[in-house]
């Protein structure tokens, strides 16, 4: 599969981080909010969520609005800064957002979320990272994981 989204890395610079926020703003977020709303719609009161390369905290966000509480996870530091500069800007206390590798997820205890959920991120991975990735998500819910991003809008559950 050919990624269409630019790859904006940490040696892109200033001009680099622009170009990332103009594109997710304008182009990326608001093409996948049907995805976004149908998502949120599936989460319940009281289920603490998980979101896995959650970029600018879109969809964590959304999901905020009905769990009890959702934790954004993005290696991208300009992503996370984003993702809180949004959930400060909504008065969001339901949400927090934590530069972390999704490779990695050992400071979070077995079964800790209700749900794990990703979106928009799997198909940037090698292959290799993929399975950590989740991996990891599988280690620390306890429901199935959804990744947006391949349910045709229709999230599946994936039990690894």
């Amino acid at each position: 599969m050919v990624n269409i989204l630019p790859s904006f890395g940490h040696e892109t610079g200033k001009w680099g981080i622009l170009l990332q926020r103009f594109v997710y703003r304008l182009f990326i977020d608001p093409l996948i909010s049907g995805i976004r709303r149908r998502v949120a719609g599936m989460i319940g009161p009281g289920e603490t969520v998980i979101d896995i390369a959650c970029g600018t905290g879109a969809l964590s966000l959304a999901m905020a609005e009905k769990a009890r509480y959702v934790t954004g996870i993005d290696f991208s530091e300009e992503m996370i800064l984003t993702a809180r500069r949004m959930a400060q800007g909504r008065k969001s206390e339901t949400a927090s957002f934590e530069l972390r590798n999704a490779t990695d997820l050992s400071c979070y205890p077995d079964n800790s979320f209700d749900l794990a959920v990703t979106s928009m991120a799997m198909h940037q991975f090698n292959p290799e990272t993929g399975v950590k990735v989740l991996s990891e998500m599988n280690r620390i819910f306890s429901a199935p994981v959804w990744n947006t991003a391949t349910c045709r809008f229709k999230p599946l559950p994936l039990r690894i």
